[in-house]
């Protein structure tokens, strides 16, 4: 049994491999443990729970220096993303470029061109995992991956979830780390395959964001698509039954027995 460790990638994983294998780890900014067909038990760094989980076999677990994400190919979209925020790596994002990068991965993701179509149409892309949360840090630009995108209404992505960003930052500067937790929410019965632009896209009928500590606090956010830029994140409270239940995953599949204390308050929420 050889242990692989990479703290830059973020993932410690443990198999029978040859040696070389190991080596590899430390070059690789993507890995698919789904597409790698072996049974491997993992511990990430911005799961310290453990990662979301869900029964849909077509989902692909990616993870990259600054997030662990999952990737649906049939719904064109990231089912969630995981990340570790430090006080040391949020930065000042207006000099970066924002321009979507549309790696290569197995199946397909929307296009520069599609995302721009679909912001004529009023809804923008946001990042699941923000740009300006990593500006600090070398690895910035794995923000900008399209698998890191969602299409969200503009109303919601410049109110309640803008302002819960902000209130996250805010506190992260005040205590130094927190861990996040963000995806939208489709609807189960829909197909939302298209293959080409023009084709009509099925947008999320809604979003959620876990903000948590390893000190056992934690907060839930859920986020209707058609929310109007007014409402406030606060209003927007839920629980974690909530949001798994919408979602259809288990969040914290390591902290089931966990009681969290509420850090709605650390979060401008009375």
């Amino acid at each position: 049994m050889k242990v692989c460790e990479n703290s830059a990638v973020g993932v410690r994983l443990t198999w029978r491999f040859p040696e070389d294998v190991c080596r590899l780890m430390g070059t690789l900014i993507l890995i698919s443990l789904v597409n790698l067909g072996i049974g491997a038990e993992y511990r990430v760094v911005h799961c310290p729970y453990g990662c979301p989980s869900s029964n849909r076999e077509d989902n692909k677990l990616m993870f990259r220096q600054t997030y662990a994400l999952s990737y649906n190919r049939s719904n064109l979209s990231p089912v969630w993303a995981a990340y570790h925020m430090v006080a040391e790596g949020v930065g000042i994002a207006t000099g970066l470029p924002r321009e979507i990068i549309v790696e290569e991965v197995p199946g397909t993701t929307l296009t520069a061109n599609e995302f721009e179509i679909l912001e004529q149409q009023g809804s923008v892309r946001v990042q699941l995992a923000p740009l300006v949360n990593f500006a600090a840090t070398p690895y910035w630009s794995s923000s900008n991956y399209a698998t890191n995108s969602v299409v969200m209404p503009s109303p919601l992505a410049s109110g309640a979830w803008a302002g819960l960003e902000w209130a996250s930052r805010n506190l992260v500067a005040r205590q130094g780390e927190v861990y996040i937790i963000a995806g939208p929410i489709f609807e189960e019965s829909k197909n939302y395959r298209h293959t080409q632009p023009e084709s009509e896209y099925v947008s999320p009928k809604g979003f959620f964001k876990v903000v948590y500590t390893t000190s056992g606090e934690a907060s839930y956010f859920l986020f209707e698509a058609t929310l109007p830029v007014h409402v406030h994140h606060c209003e927007r409270r839920a629980t974690l039954e909530q949001i798994q239940e919408a979602s259809r995953l288990t969040l914290m599949p390591r902290a089931i027995n966990l009681a969290f204390e509420t850090m709605d308050e650390k979060l401008g929420c009375n």
